[in-house]
């Protein structure tokens, strides 16, 4: 299926719960974990993108995406995570509404890495998706917010960014983490300030030095529901160059944690 290579990225804000634990940094990698796949009513094994527009801006236009996902029976996170007190939240709902938000969600801000990778840098390859100047070969954007940042105890039940946190609400952090960090700023991407939400992104790449240039990249959002350490992950893979892209189905790593 062919669809433009610019996104839409759309707001998910869930409700919070009552009760928080001081959490803080670990070095444990987390366990495997059940494997599910969000509700659609259609499927597909991916989503084709036509990348010959030059000049494209990311975050603006319509998308029509294939919503079918995928399974990943690794169970497996490659990131860190963290530990909380047993002081915790009351497990929350987790329905179709919620699997449809986030991959909405995530496939716009794929379709935003599209965007970056049409406009020519003028240097070869022609061709990159984000990146920070120390590194044109790609790297990571950082899980943002950390994970040490407890979206259960903000406001609304969500973390919350803003231009002055406050150090006694652990959902509250620096919207600088967003608006000083060149890989979502070459996405066109931030949370907005005081608006609370319930995932922790990350965008990671590698730009191949292949022709005129070449990317693959995962979009990622983590989201402990019921506030135990253990993250529910929710993936968009893709890859693009310049005979064109394609989207992966979201996959969904423990998808009630």
């Amino acid at each position: 299926m062919q669809t433009d290579i610019v996104g839409v990225v759309a707001v998910v804000a869930l409700a919070g719960c009552v009760g928080c634990g001081p959490r803080v940094a670990s070095d444990e990698t987390s366990g495997a974990g059940s494997v599910t796949t969000a509700p659609s009513p259609d499927s597909a094994s991916g989503t084709a993108a036509d990348t010959g527009t030059s000049g494209a801006t990311a975050g603006s236009g319509d998308t029509t995406v294939d919503t079918g996902t995928a399974v990943d029976d690794s169970g497996s996170s490659e990131e860190t995570e963290a530990n909380v007190d047993d002081d915790a939240c009351e497990l929350r709902s987790v329905d179709e509404a919620v699997y449809v938000a986030i991959e909405e969600e995530l496939q716009g801000i794929a379709e935003s890495a599209l965007a970056y990778f049409a406009v020519p840098t003028g240097v070869p390859p022609l061709h990159r998706c984000p990146h920070v100047d120390q590194s044109p070969h790609g790297g990571s954007s950082g899980i943002t917010p950390p994970l040490a940042v407890n979206c259960n105890c903000g406001p609304s039940g969500g973390c919350i960014p803003t231009s002055d946190p406050s150090s006694e609400d652990q959902g509250s952090y620096d919207i600088k983490l967003w608006r000083e960090n060149q890989i979502w700023q070459g996405l066109g991407f931030e949370r907005p300030a005081g608006l609370a939400h319930q995932f922790h992104y990350e965008f990671a790449a590698e730009n191949l030095d292949d022709g005129s240039g070449a990317c693959e990249f995962r979009v990622t959002g983590r989201a402990d529901y019921d506030d135990d350490t253990e993250f529910s992950v929710y993936s968009v893979s893709g890859f693009v160059d310049e005979k064109g892209a394609v989207i992966e189905p979201m996959v969904v790593e423990r998808p009630f944690e």
